[in-house]
């Protein structure tokens, strides 16, 4: 058990005892490198008094029992020191940001305590907390997990962010004031790294990845997030050819319309990609469909068309898949090109892009346990419908499927190769295929007629 004074004061006083034990330490090592200028001598004369002068100001308010209320002296001292350590950069405590950091903390506290009142000598048992340095991010901006009920069940997790920290303590209110108290118990003014601490009942000996795990679930348990996912905002690849033909019947693509509609509404980059994806499994069932329609011609269709059409989908769509593109990279794309080729000399441009991330997407495609070929620079030679159709359909299936045998790709945690591939190639090039398709008339994904004939009359 604790008073509230002797919290509120104790981190702060531990610090300077610190600063004052390392400047007495300093002098004796650098006597004659500090007096032997006066910028120096003056500079480690003046932040000395300060020092004191400090020490003497929270004595006499510690005395009275009085929490600090007018933060101009902490403020100037702050200052001081930051002019000190200017001059003097090899000082072992190199760093005021930490008091900045007390300091809005504290200014909270007073703002709570200012509304509610509270007595100084009170006492308050914070001896369940402990502090845990998480080597990591846990969270994007802090996060608060306050137990109304059982106090010693909360959770604190912060970081020396500041922008993260004033809109962190707007949420601090009342009956938060314990936790508040908690904070300053633990906090260590010594705290350089920006890595994300917890304060909660926890044993320090703890497994660190257990410890992780639980925090992870109580964010998403208090329906927060824990990382921003991957968002990809650039507007759709307009195709060469994008000129409409007010003469042809865009009415039957209303359903992928619907689709594309989403897709503009999408934001994060995986969820876009699947959104693409499903255009293009639409036009893997239209493109068969136009097929039989192209060589039925006015004979009538017969359900057994159809169910063979459907079985073959059913039993193996990467085949459908391959059949799709292999057709789609015969198309002309802008008059002469190929769309093939359109896609071959975007693949190769990647290289221009960012040269480091090729071995990436090599290390990339091994782990998806893709064939030896299925590299960047084979790629790049041998090129065509079929590996092209093996990746998109791969990244699709490592977005959907979450199996234990294989690599899931999650937006949190998206590999450097995946999120440069999506954004700079698959995403664009497969905008451009589909508007193309769409726009110009073609015996691809186009009916060329709105009935089907299933007998005959």
């Amino acid at each position: 058990m604790m008073r509230k004074i002797d919290v509120f004061y104790n981190k702060l006083n531990l610090f300077l005892d610190s600063i004052e034990s390392q400047l007495d330490a300093y002098y004796e090592g650098n006597e004659g490198l500090i007096e032997g200028t006066e910028l120096k001598s003056t500079s480690f004369a003046n932040f000395s008094s300060d020092l004191q002068s400090f020490r003497e100001f929270l004595s006499d308010l510690e005395e009275r029992l009085e929490f600090l209320s007018e933060f101009s002296q902490i403020e100037d001292f702050a200052e001081s020191f930051s002019r000190f350590l200017g001059v003097f950069q090899d000082f072992p405590i190199n760093s005021n940001k930490t008091i900045l950091f007390w300091i809005k903390i504290v200014k909270k506290l007073l703002e709570v305590l200012e509304t509610d009142g509270v007595d100084p000598e009170q006492e308050i048992n914070l001896e369940m907390f402990n502090l845990v340095d998480l080597d990591e991010e846990v969270v994007k901006h802090n996060f608060m997990y306050f137990d109304e009920i059982n106090f010693e069940k909360s959770i604190l997790i912060f970081s020396l962010n500041e922008s993260y920290l004033d809109e962190f303590l707007v949420n601090i209110h009342s009956a938060h004031i314990d936790l508040l108290f908690a904070w300053l118990k633990l906090f260590d003014l010594h705290t350089m790294n920006d890595s994300q601490f917890v304060i909660m009942e926890v044993d320090l000996e703890i497994n660190r990845k257990l410890l992780l795990s639980i925090l992870k679930l109580q964010i998403l348990l208090s329906g927060k997030e824990i990382k921003a996912l991957e968002k990809y905002n650039t507007k759709p690849h307009i195709p060469v050819m994008k000129y409409f033909d007010h003469n042809r019947k865009y009415n039957q693509f209303e359903s992928i319309i619907n689709v594309l509609n989403e897709y503009n509404n999408q934001t994060f980059l995986l969820d876009k990609y699947l959104k693409l994806y499903h255009v293009v499994e639409s036009f893997m069932y239209k493109h068969k469909v136009c097929v039989l329609q192209a060589q039925k011609g006015s004979v009538p269709f017969y359900i057994g068309d159809f169910q063979s059409l459907y079985d073959k989908f059913s039993s193996n769509e990467s085949a459908a898949i391959k059949d799709f593109f292999d057709e789609v990279f015969k198309e002309i794309y802008d008059g002469t090109t190929t769309i093939r080729d359109v896609l071959h000399s975007d693949w190769n441009s990647l290289a221009g892009l960012n040269p480091e991330m090729m071995p990436k997407i090599d290390f990339l495609f091994s782990s998806l346990g893709l064939k030896p070929n299925y590299k960047y620079d084979k790629i790049g030679v041998n090129f065509d419908g079929g590996m092209f159709s093996v990746l998109v359909y791969k990244i699709r299936n490592n977005i959907v499927h979450n199996k234990d045998s294989e690599v899931h790709f999650e937006s949190t945690n998206l590999p450097e190769a995946a999120k440069f591939l999506l954004e700079n190639y698959f995403i664009p090039v497969l905008e451009k295929v589909i508007f193309h398709l769409i726009i110009n008339y073609n015996n691809l994904v186009w009916y060329s007629d709105n009935k089907m004939f299933l007998y005959d009359e």
